[in-house]
């Protein structure tokens, strides 16, 4: 398995590397920024990127994406429900349950809808790891005070997509849009949101 954090902007964005070691194919998740950085990332490691993931429309989870696909001439995916936040076109949608192969390796899409309409989780069940975008963070949750945002659909998605999905358990290592990593038993543990998504 590939997998590599790259911090891409200002407001802390974790553009996330995933991919098959073997075949070095990669999926780029939520390039928001600086795409000369990742660019040069794929560049030094010759890893062949496949595609470009969307965990939501945010500029600054997607600020990179167009300029990125024309580097390396791969799709853009993301939810159908995130058109209106993107402001480039020519994309392809993706939704639960929805796969996207990487070489030999997975991504299961998991709809999360809260954060924004159409927001995704990325998870790799082989790997036990979760990639959460803005939906779940270290300790906390994205914010749902934007245009789209709710934060009992939040709620809903943490509690029935992921904590009480089960395929994941509590040994899952999450990956967030933001911030550091954690696992699925630390956030049942010391989420300051706990008791409103168990």
């Amino acid at each position: 398995m590939i997998l590599e954090k790259i911090v891409c902007n200002f407001m802390g964005t974790n553009c996330y590397l995933f991919g098959d070691s073997n075949s070095k194919e990669i999926a780029i998740i939520d390039p928001g920024g600086n795409p000369v950085m990742i660019n040069n990332r794929i560049n030094s490691r010759d890893y062949k990127p496949k595609c470009i993931i969307l965990t939501h429309g945010h500029p600054d989870h997607t600020g990179a994406a167009n300029l990125v696909r024309r580097e390396w001439d791969i799709p853009i995916f993301h939810h159908p429900k995130e058109s209106p936040l993107i402001d480039f076109r020519d994309t392809k949608s993706i939704k639960e349950p929805d796969v996207v192969k990487i070489g030999s390796e997975e991504l299961h899409v998991l709809d999360t809808p809260g954060h924004s309409p159409g927001g995704i989780c990325l998870a790799s069940y082989d790997n036990k790891i979760l990639f959460t975008g803005d939906t779940l963070f270290r300790s906390s949750i994205g914010r749902t005070d934007l245009g789209g945002g709710s934060f009992d659909r939040l709620m809903n998605s943490i509690k029935t997509k992921i904590m009480r999905n089960p395929k994941i358990s509590d040994d899952f290592k999450i990956y967030p849009g933001h911030m550091d990593e954690s696992t699925i038993q630390t956030e049942k543990k010391a989420n300051m949101y706990r008791r409103d998504f168990l």
